[in-house]
């Protein structure tokens, strides 16, 4: 399936993004964040959808990940029936250049991509954390659809987001996204299913 890269012209991004999403009537509570102020036209909040995992992407927050390098971390982990506010992003297309920043209510901040200190080793390196109070390289993505499918890529990376899916992860780590990938598979597949305000 060939993908097409959307970091061209503006109209181009904003229409295939707007192409794929899935409308679901849900309210959520909580403004955009204040440093969002040049997030243009199509940014919402959404769940991410794995469709691998048949799970949505959630932001840990729970007590077994508190005090660990594993806070914050991205999973696709929840069913449909559990969704909740961990599993709510606000998606910043930006208005200047079409780059793409996740934030996320429930933590409070943007998500970066670890590429140094305690995540330089190679099972956790470029982890997805929502950890950031603004955004700079490591919290800007470039986005990928063939519909109604999405793939994220990292250029401070330089690979596509994954979703952790073998046999090798704990259960507190597998489905954790990660920047780790050179070409786009079924694990670097995502859906994007807008949440109404």
């Amino acid at each position: 399936m060939k993908m097409r890269t959307m970091s061209t012209a503006r109209g181009v991004i904003l229409a295939a993004v707007m192409t794929v999403l899935l409308v679901v009537a849900t309210t959520v509570s909580g403004a955009p964040p204040a440093s969002a102020g040049d997030c243009g036209p199509g940014s919402a909040y959404y769940n991410i959808y794995s469709p691998s995992a048949n799970r949505y992407v959630a932001v840990e927050l729970g007590g077994n990940y508190k005090n660990t390098s594993k806070y914050r971390m991205l999973r696709t982990r929840t069913a449909e029936a559990d969704l909740g506010p961990w599993e709510i992003f606000f998606l910043c297309l930006d208005s200047a250049n079409g780059d793409v920043s996740l934030y996320s209510p429930s933590s409070g901040y943007w998500v970066s991509v670890e590429l140094g200190g305690d995540y330089s080793g190679a099972n956790r390196f470029a982890v997805l954390r929502a950890r950031a109070g603004e955004r700079g390289p490591w919290e800007r993505f470039r986005i990928s659809c063939s519909v109604p499918l999405c793939s994220l890529y990292s250029p401070a990376a330089d690979k596509w987001v994954s979703a952790e899916l073998g046999g090798q992860w704990s259960s507190t780590e597998k489905g954790m996204l990660r920047a780790r990938n050179a070409d786009i598979g079924p694990w670097e597949q995502f859906q994007l299913v807008q949440r109404r305000i």
